[in-house]
């Protein structure tokens, strides 16, 4: 606390005289809008993801009510034949949704706030990981107003879905459902119809989406890619109608009758068979652009790493961190000590400030060696803006700046423009000299020389040391006598680059831990409704099936009938979610990953978590046609004939 007479400048100016070189004095306000940012940020990309699981689970309810709806559409037309009231119906309808969306809402806030209790310590970690703060949760508080409103949300959610399925059933002709399968009576969506609300909403999707590049507005990226998952839903009805041509031709000729039977039965409900597409392609996409962002976040750091920057023999720096990946200091002494042992050819010396002030935001400011300014250690392509050659010049000498691409592009600073830092000995200026990838800060980060950070910051100490052996020196002897010398004063890790590259894969996985647990639940989830929705597809038809045996199909033709139809209906629903999924992933990646973190990705497609996934679909898929089409033969004819 400062006296009520003195001025807060003079005190925080007289602290900064006092204490250890590289520290900062803040007010806690500054310091908590920081954390503010950073947490809003990290609460965007979750609200980001909640609102495709919020979209998943609004269609799966709709599909479940619509298919329960159809299968009670004879009960329904014939209250209506007697003289029931299709708007009481239709009441009855909602009311009954309104009890499982209170009862569900009930257990998925129960489930919800035991969920969040285990994934505290793996969203806490992760918020330190990538931000590079230090945070400690000694619990979890609990917005009640907020979970008033999630449960509200989900019965609104619940009858919503409801509504409309329950609509279209009371809506029917009650005698033409008496008469014919109200499967079939149902009305059929106009393809033409579908395809242009689809390209409608992609259209919108893609002018959100050019809107936040242009806004820097987290808002407008979560509302464009929002629209394009819903869009996916839509385009389903359309390709499955245009496979419908082919496969109604082929599966004849390839399948024999069980064929005939099975495209029949698929194209003639072909809003049926859209809907269960669909709904395994959503599964797909969620887990698609999930597993494809945590590993071009990966990539991209190894790339970082491994293509020049820090590549090196071996890599020494303190066993403890700094809260995330980035070391404690250490004492630039010691490189001086590694370079006089045997077998090492030469040190270079890296130091990472994070969190300094610039333009209102916290970004970090390293200090690299002349050796890390070596234009051999880097590809071509490393080089994003500036001559390399000038750069080095003025890097080497004190005069020039390195900055990040995020930096680049959220402040527009270019090769050439000055740049303006406060330290604690006083305003530096200095001039952009090249723009490279960077992953030090979310926010972007700034490479100098390193004599000049020693003398502005007034720090003399190191995060890492880059250690090159001679030609044909053992590198593992060059280890050991590092840690024999210097291992009973330090507490040091001796790292070669396999083990660097393990070190940081491990930190990433630390970041990505509980996107590993949400990604799982909601696949669980979204297995378990397709799984419902074939079952009932299927077990909805066994009047139909009945008949099939009457007039003589053997149980082989009508089980590898409905073991065909399942598996058709996996492998679309897998192609459309490889597709919905692939140009998701890359939205999030090289667009929204940008704005609501801050780090610049590469694109790495998640190719064998798409198989898995992919796998997992056609296994499921198949299983609950297995299952159907066993329980349907069982039965006996009669009771299939009378089934309602």
């Amino acid at each position: 606390m400062v006296a009520d007479d003195a001025s807060i400048d003079e005190v925080r100016e007289q602290l900064l005289s006092v204490l250890q070189p590289g520290m900062r004095v803040r007010r806690p306000e500054q310091r908590g809008e920081e954390y503010e940012r950073v947490l809003s940020s990290f609460q965007a990309v979750l609200a980001s993801w909640s609102s495709l699981c919020l979209i998943a689970g609004l269609f799966i309810i709709y599909n479940t009510t619509s298919t329960g709806a159809v299968r009670r559409a004879l009960s329904i037309a014939t209250l209506q034949h007697v003289g029931g009231d299709r708007n009481v119906l239709l009441l009855l309808l909602l009311v009954e949704s309104l009890i499982l969306g209170v009862l569900g809402a009930a257990v998925g806030i129960f489930a919800g706030v035991g969920l969040a209790r285990l994934l505290t310590t793996l969203v806490t970690d992760s918020v330190g990981v990538i931000f590079q703060i230090r945070e400690s949760v000694q619990g979890i508080a609990i917005d009640w107003d907020q979970q008033v409103a999630i449960f509200a949300l989900g019965i609104g959610a619940a009858l919503i879905a409801s509504y409309f399925a329950a609509r279209r059933v009371t809506r029917l002709d009650p005698l033409q459902v008496m008469r014919s399968d109200p499967s079939s009576v149902a009305g059929r969506p106009s393809p033409a119809k579908l395809l242009g609300c689809w390209a409608v909403l992609v259209a919108v999707s893609a002018v959100a989406l050019y809107v936040q590049v242009k806004t820097r507005s987290i808002a407008w990226g979560n509302f464009g890619a929002t629209l394009w998952f819903a869009a996916s839903i839509i385009i389903a009805l359309p390709i499955v109608h245009g496979c419908s041509v082919f496969l109604l031709r082929w599966f004849p000729e390839k399948f024999g009758v069980s064929g005939r039977v099975a495209a029949e039965s698929l194209f003639r409900g072909v809003g049926r068979t859209g809907i269960i597409v669909s709904s395994i392609a959503l599964v797909l996409t969620i887990g698609i652009a999930v597993s494809t962002m945590a590993l071009s976040f990966r990539e991209s750091v190894n790339a970082y790493f491994a293509s020049g920057f820090l590549a090196s023999d071996l890599t020494v720096s303190a066993l403890s961190t700094e809260g995330g990946w980035l070391e404690t200091p250490i004492s630039k002494s010691v490189g001086a000590e590694i370079a006089a042992i045997p077998g090492v050819a030469s040190v270079d010396l890296l130091r990472i400030l994070p969190g300094q002030g610039f333009r209102g935001e916290r970004i970090a400011v390293a200090g690299l060696s002349d050796g890390l300014f070596d234009l051999q250690r880097y590809p071509r392509n490393w080089f994003i803006e500036g001559d390399p050659q000038t750069a080095r010049a003025k890097l080497v000498r004190g005069e020039g700046a390195r900055i990040s691409v995020s930096l680049s592009d959220r402040f527009d600073l270019h090769p050439g423009d000055p740049i303006v830092l406060q330290t604690p000995s006083g305003t530096l200026r200095l001039v952009v000299a090249d723009v490279v990838p960077d992953y030090m800060s979310d926010r972007g980060g700034i490479g100098i020389s390193i004599r000049v950070l020693e003398k502005w910051w007034r720090d003399s100490q190191v995060n890492r040391i880059s250690v090159f052996v001679e030609p044909g020196a053992d590198i593992a002897g060059v280890r050991a006598a590092i840690v024999r010398q210097l291992g009973s004063r330090y507490r040091l890790k001796v790292l070669s680059l396999h083990d660097l590259l393990d070190y940081h894969e491990s930190m990433i996985d630390r970041a990505f831990a509980f996107t590993d647990a949400i990604q799982i639940l909601v696949v669980v989830v979204t297995i378990a409704g397709v799984l419902d929705l074939l079952l009932s597809a299927i077990l909805e038809r066994r009047r139909e099936i009945a008949l099939w045996r009457i007039i003589g199909a053997g149980r082989e033709v009508i089980e590898g009938a409905i073991l065909i139809e399942s598996l058709t209906i996996g492998i679309l629903g897998v192609l459309l979610g490889w597709l919905v999924g692939a140009v998701t992933a890359w939205v999030w990646v090289r667009i929204n990953f940008r704005y609501l973190v801050g780090y610049y990705l590469q694109f790495h497609f998640a190719t064998h978590a798409a198989l898995w996934y992919a796998l997992l679909a056609i296994v499921m898929a198949a299983s609950a046609g297995y299952a159907a089409a066993r329980e349907a033969t069982r039965q006996s004819v009669l009771e299939g004939v009378y089934a309602d």
